[in-house]
């Protein structure tokens, strides 16, 4: 109990400390030593949050904005729209974060299918694509110089400056998350 107490954190990594010291421990003890343990260990509690999320005329408005983006970036010569605009596709549709879409690699687009190990949770997943958002990455995929999908053409510290000057055009309140929230809420 005292562990839990003396943490500085929130009451949600607490409450994951404590769930994975317990799947340890249950490994290692005996059923009545584990569960004499459990009575030891205070609950932790957490206020559920609810997700925000994007509306569709949001993200119609975010869409707006990348596709009428000007220029290329400069290190890479990749069309800005271009880039953008298959970020928010692919993250709307797959609800990947934000490190697992900029770490993809071509040789993980197999079609219209798109194959992903999640970097967090280390849980392979397989998630099938519009024919626009598939057509916006072998885009990426085609003037790539490295085999990476986004990471070629502009650095990740860029991506996020730019994505907010995005964002503040589109009246959008957020970062780039939301677009896996929403996604997942219209789901």
């Amino acid at each position: 109990g005292h562990w839990l107490q003396s943490m500085k954190v929130s009451s949600s990594t607490k409450s994951n400390h404590r769930r994975m010291a317990l799947t340890l421990l249950k490994h290692c003890l005996t059923p009545r030593r584990f569960n004499d343990l459990i009575v030891s260990l205070p609950v932790v509690k957490q206020k559920k949050v609810l997700p925000i999320a994007w509306s569709m005329k949001e993200l119609d408005r975010l869409l707006d904005v990348t596709l009428s983006l000007p220029g290329q970036f400069q290190t890479s010569r990749c069309s800005v729209k271009l880039w953008f605009t298959a970020w928010v596709l692919l993250s709307y549709e797959t609800g990947l974060r934000h490190g697992d879409v900029y770490a993809l690699e071509e040789t993980q687009l197999r079609g219209d299918r798109l194959f992903v190990v999640q970097n967090k949770t280390g849980k392979p997943i397989g998630k099938r694509l519009t024919p626009g958002c598939v057509e916006l990455l072998e885009q990426l995929a085609y003037q790539s110089t490295d085999g990476s999908l986004f990471r070629w053409a502009i650095n990740r510290r860029n991506s996020y400056v730019r994505w907010v000057k995005i964002l503040n055009e589109a009246g959008l309140k957020g970062s780039p998350k939301y677009l896996r929230r929403s996604g997942a809420t219209y789901c």
